[in-house]
C-alpha cells in the first residue's frame, strides 16, 4: 500500500501553541502526484511549519481509484490548518502522455471538490507557471527548481516534490502580501 501518514505528529505541528498565536496566516502548497504527493504548511514569514509526501506504488492497488482515494485520504487534514489563508495545487501538464493522468485528474478533482465543500479558497497553478515565477524559465527541470530554491531561499531540499509544494506556498504567500487573486 502507501506510506501512512502519521496524523498526531502533523496535527500536533498546526495545533496553536504560543509561537503559533503570533502569526497570523497560513498558505500551504500542494504538489499533486500519485507517486509523491506534497504538501507543505508554510506561515507568513515563509518558514516551513510543516512537510509532508505521500508516497504510493501502483503495484499495490488492485485499480486507480484505491490508489487516488488513498492519497486523497491521507491529505485531507489540510482543512484543519487554522488561519488558513490560501492553498495553491500544482495544476496538471495537460501536454503529459502519461498513463497515470486519468487517476491524477481524479485526484485533482477530489482535492478541489473538498475545498469547495470547506469553503476554503483554493486555486490551481499550471506547471510552466509556477516554473516561470521560481526559474524565469517556464520549463524549468526539477534540478533547476531545487538550485534556485537554495539560491532564494537558503533551504537545500531532498525532494523536488517537496521543493516544487513549497515554491507554490511561497507563490500564495506573495500572492497575498500583493493582493493578487487567482483562479
Amino acid at each position: 500500500m502507501s506510506q501512512k501518514v502519521d496524523m498526531k505528529k502533523i496535527l500536533d505541528a498546526i495545533e496553536p501553541s504560543e509561537d503559533f498565536k503570533k502569526l497570523e496566516k497560513f498558505f500551504i502548497g500542494v504538489d499533486s502526484s500519485l507517486t509523491g504527493n506534497a504538501v507543505v504548511i508554510i506561515n507568513d514569514k515563509g518558514e516551513i511549519i510543516n512537510e509532508n509526501v505521500i508516497s504510493t506504488n501502483k503495484e499495490c492497488y488492485i485499480n486507480g481509484a484505491q490508489r487516488v482515494l488513498d492519497v486523497f485520504d491521507q491529505m485531507k487534514y489540510i482543512v484543519n490548518v487554522q488561519r488558513l489563508e490560501k492553498i495553491y495545487i500544482e495544476d496538471l501538464a495537460y501536454s503529459s502522455n502519461s498513463t497515470t493522468l486519468f487517476e491524477r485528474c481524479g485526484l485533482l478533482f477530489l482535492i478541489t471538490t473538498y475545498l469547495l465543500r470547506k469553503d476554503i479558497y483554493y486555486s490551481t497553478i499550471p506547471p510552466t507557471e509556477l516554473k516561470k515565477w521560481h526559474t524565469t524559465d517556464g520549463h524549468a527541470d526539477k534540478a533547476l527548481m531545487m538550485r534556485v530554491a537554495k539560491c532564494k531561499y537558503g533551504i537545500d531540499f531532498k525532494d523536488d516534490n517537496i521543493c516544487d509544494a513549497y515554491c507554490l506556498a511561497m507563490l500564495a504567500l506573495e500572492d497575498y502580501k500583493n493582493n493578487v487573486k487567482r483562479g
